[in-house]
């Protein structure tokens, strides 16, 4: 079984989340190809893949351009398979009161955008990078955050334990709508 793991990143930590659940998949036996959106995502045929799980970041409240309109050119393909989304985002983390509305508010806005409800979506608290940034980037990423965090050193909140149940849960459902697929076509014959 050959399982698509497509993700949009900036700073990285989605890609890192990405490759860590590609290695879980592949680690219970499934082939995976892992690609990164900017990576000639046109060229992407979803009939070669028995599922697929879609990987973005917000930034300012959406995702990336790139990934909401792959899936947008693709609802109908990703809807006839397993397939899952991985929301990756601060509010997840759910740092102030009323951050995990705002995530599911992202998610939403998304379906709605794409036309694609996922089998699956787990939202998944991402990373706050500031030691990427100049002076200046942390100083406004620092208003960003309401000055709640310290601008000197990075903070990471994704839940890996999180992402290897999901892992798990995401094999199950896909050998088990796979053995269905046989049955019926079985069953035709």
């Amino acid at each position: 079984m050959n399982i698509l793991v497509l993700y949009g990143t900036s700073e990285g930590q989605t890609r890192k989340i990405a490759v860590f659940v590609a290695d879980q998949l592949k680690a219970r036996g499934l082939q995976v190809t892992l690609r990164n959106i900017t990576d000639n995502a046109n060229a992407i045929q979803l009939s070669s893949f028995d599922g697929a799980i879609i990987a973005a970041r917000v930034h300012a409240g959406t995702y990336q351009r790139d990934v909401t309109s792959f899936v947008a050119r693709n609802s109908h393909a990703l809807a006839d398979m397993p397939a899952a989304f991985l929301s990756v985002s601060m509010s997840a983390a759910a740092l102030r009161p009323g951050d995990m509305e705002r995530a599911e508010d992202y998610v939403d806005n998304f379906v709605r955008r794409t036309g694609w409800t996922p089998n699956r979506i787990v939202q998944v608290a991402g990373a706050r990078l500031y030691t990427r940034h100049n002076a200046i980037g942390r100083w406004i990423l620092g208003l960003v955050d309401r000055h709640m965090l310290d601008t000197h050193r990075d903070y990471e909140w994704t839940d890996w334990e999180q992402l290897k149940r999901f892992a798990e849960e995401f094999v199950t459902i896909t050998l088990e709508t796979r053995r269905h697929v046989q049955s019926v076509g079985e069953s035709v014959d």
